[in-house]
């Protein structure tokens, strides 16, 4: 059974928390931060983003990394590495290995399958 409070047992009932008995101070102050933080975010954005959009050609210099696998033991991480090759037209996929040690990358990664073929979903056996 569902039974309604009466207004005056919670004195909470349609009262504006933000509301203090002064007056509309805390909402205008509130607004006034507001502004001041957009304000301040708006005129710090040009100087941190970047220079310039994705332009077309920007596509031949993205290169991927995919299909990501850890060895039993842990120590190697695989993952295939997908290039574009604007002057053949096509993309290139290589596995490529990491060592690891204690689960963070050790020394360089190195390329594992022939450059000439692609390679790609390593799997661990």
């Amino acid at each position: 059974m569902v039974r309604a409070i009466p207004k005056s047992a919670t004195g909470l009932i349609g009262s504006n928390p933000w509301r203090s008995p002064r007056g509309n101070a805390p909402s205008k102050a509130l607004g006034l931060l507001g502004t001041v933080w957009l304000l301040v975010l708006g005129a710090l954005t040009p100087a941190l983003g970047q220079q310039r959009g994705l332009e077309p050609e920007d596509y031949y210099d993205i290169v991927t990394v995919a299909d990501v696998a850890v060895s039993p033991a842990g120590d190697l991480v695989a993952f295939t590495v997908t290039r574009v090759l604007e002057e053949e037209n096509r993309r290139q996929q290589e596995l490529w290995m990491q060592p690891l040690e204690n689960g963070r990358p050790d020394g360089e990664a190195f390329r594992f399958t022939d450059p000439t073929v692609d390679s790609h979903s390593p799997i661990w056996s």
